[in-house]
């Protein structure tokens, strides 16, 4: 990860002279969580950070902490011909085409960036295997990304 994002909560959370108990209180989850958050175990997701941007009076941008490989692994899916409207509509119509297993690991991965660790442990196979089964849905959406070209040509 580029920063620490259980670091940025809890400087956060100490700026704003709150305990994991209030700040916990303040965005409807548990104490248990916002310390996950702040040792580093677990990762807040997007409507929790939405949330804390707006508690703490900063920017998104600021608590956004995004694996650089995750991201590069699914930009480098997507082919520089087609626009950002189009790979999400794309993406999405790929997502469509997975069982519900691969869907779920796909955006859990991409869209929550969660490690191959606590996937793993969410559809109970090996770290090996989840690795193995994201290199093949990244081939299987480059691939699925391609031929959106040439059914439009």
């Amino acid at each position: 990860m580029g920063k620490d994002i259980g670091g940025v909560i809890k400087k956060l959370r100490i700026d704003n002279n709150l305990t994991q108990g209030e700040l916990a209180g303040k965005l409807y989850v548990s104490r248990e969580l916002v310390c996950r958050w702040e040792c580093g175990s677990r990762y807040p997701g997007i409507d929790v950070l939405t949330e804390m941007s707006k508690l703490f009076g900063v920017r998104l941008e600021a608590l956004m902490i995004v694996d650089a490989k995750v991201i590069g692994d699914l930009d480098r899916c997507i082919p520089k011909w087609m626009n950002a409207a189009q790979a999400i509509k794309s993406v999405n119509d790929f997502l469509r085409t997975l069982n519900e297993e691969d869907r779920d690991v796909f955006v859990l991965r991409y869209f929550k960036f969660r490690s191959t660790k606590e996937l793993s442990r969410a559809v109970g196979k090996s770290e090996g295997t989840v690795r193995n089964r994201l290199t093949g849905l990244r081939k299987n959406l480059a691939t699925y990304l391609e031929e959106c070209r040439n059914e439009k040509e």
